[in-house]
Protein backbone atom coordinates (compact mmCIF):
# COMPACT_ATOMS: atom_id res chain seq x y z
CA UNK A 1 0.00 0.00 0.00
CA UNK A 2 2.72 2.47 0.91
CA UNK A 3 4.70 1.66 -2.24
CA UNK A 4 1.73 2.54 -4.45
CA UNK A 5 1.33 5.89 -2.68
CA UNK A 6 5.00 6.75 -3.15
CA UNK A 7 5.01 5.59 -6.77
CA UNK A 8 1.90 7.61 -7.57
CA UNK A 9 3.39 10.78 -6.09
CA UNK A 10 6.68 10.17 -7.86
CA UNK A 11 4.96 9.82 -11.24
CA UNK A 12 3.12 13.10 -10.75
CA UNK A 13 6.30 14.89 -9.66
CA UNK A 14 8.27 13.52 -12.59
CA UNK A 15 5.50 14.41 -15.03
CA UNK A 16 5.34 17.95 -13.65
CA UNK A 17 9.09 18.29 -14.01
CA UNK A 18 8.94 17.07 -17.60
CA UNK A 19 6.24 19.62 -18.39
CA UNK A 20 8.32 22.43 -16.88
CA UNK A 21 11.36 21.32 -18.88
CA UNK A 22 9.25 21.30 -22.05
CA UNK A 23 7.97 24.81 -21.35
CA UNK A 24 11.55 25.93 -20.64
CA UNK A 25 12.66 24.58 -24.02
CA UNK A 26 10.08 26.86 -25.68
CA UNK A 27 11.34 30.00 -23.94
CA UNK A 28 14.64 31.27 -25.27
CA UNK A 29 15.81 32.65 -21.91
CA UNK A 30 15.46 29.19 -20.30
CA UNK A 31 16.30 26.97 -23.28
CA UNK A 32 19.92 26.18 -22.36
CA UNK A 33 19.14 25.21 -18.76
CA UNK A 34 15.99 23.30 -19.76
CA UNK A 35 17.97 21.39 -22.39
CA UNK A 36 20.58 20.47 -19.79
CA UNK A 37 17.84 19.30 -17.39
CA UNK A 38 16.29 17.25 -20.20
CA UNK A 39 19.69 15.79 -21.03
CA UNK A 40 20.20 14.72 -17.41
CA UNK A 41 16.71 13.23 -17.25
CA UNK A 42 17.23 11.21 -20.43
CA UNK A 43 20.63 10.01 -19.25
CA UNK A 44 19.05 8.93 -15.96
CA UNK A 45 16.49 6.79 -17.84
CA UNK A 46 18.99 5.26 -20.28
CA UNK A 47 20.07 2.39 -17.95
CA UNK A 48 16.42 1.45 -17.41
CA UNK A 49 15.79 1.40 -21.15
CA UNK A 50 18.92 -0.68 -21.75
CA UNK A 51 17.86 -3.12 -19.02
CA UNK A 52 14.44 -3.35 -20.66
CA UNK A 53 16.03 -3.98 -24.06
CA UNK A 54 17.88 -7.03 -22.76
CA UNK A 55 15.07 -8.40 -20.58
CA UNK A 56 13.15 -11.46 -21.70
CA UNK A 57 9.93 -9.48 -22.21
CA UNK A 58 10.50 -5.75 -22.82
CA UNK A 59 7.94 -3.50 -21.14
CA UNK A 60 7.57 -1.47 -24.33
CA UNK A 61 6.24 -4.55 -26.13
CA UNK A 62 8.80 -6.00 -28.49
CA UNK A 63 12.56 -6.06 -28.74
CA UNK A 64 12.31 -4.12 -32.02
CA UNK A 65 10.37 -1.35 -30.28
CA UNK A 66 12.99 -1.31 -27.51
CA UNK A 67 15.78 -0.90 -30.08
CA UNK A 68 13.85 1.93 -31.76
CA UNK A 69 13.36 3.62 -28.38
CA UNK A 70 17.11 3.46 -27.68
CA UNK A 71 17.91 4.90 -31.13
CA UNK A 72 15.40 7.75 -30.80
CA UNK A 73 16.53 8.48 -27.25
CA UNK A 74 20.13 8.68 -28.47
CA UNK A 75 19.10 11.27 -31.06
CA UNK A 76 17.25 13.27 -28.39
CA UNK A 77 20.27 13.10 -26.07
CA UNK A 78 22.50 14.46 -28.84
CA UNK A 79 19.97 17.22 -29.58
CA UNK A 80 19.69 18.26 -25.93
CA UNK A 81 23.48 18.23 -25.61
CA UNK A 82 23.70 20.53 -28.64
CA UNK A 83 21.05 22.88 -27.18
CA UNK A 84 22.67 22.95 -23.75
CA UNK A 85 26.09 24.09 -24.99
CA UNK A 86 27.04 27.63 -23.97
CA UNK A 87 26.42 30.20 -26.67
CA UNK A 88 29.54 31.85 -28.05
CA UNK A 89 29.67 35.57 -27.40
CA UNK A 90 30.08 37.85 -30.40
CA UNK A 91 33.30 39.85 -30.15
Amino acid sequence: MRGNYINGRGKRARGGGEILIGIGLCIRAFRQKAAFASLLLMLAFTPIHLWDLFSATPAIGSRTAAWIRIAVQSLFIAWMYWLSRPEKQAQ
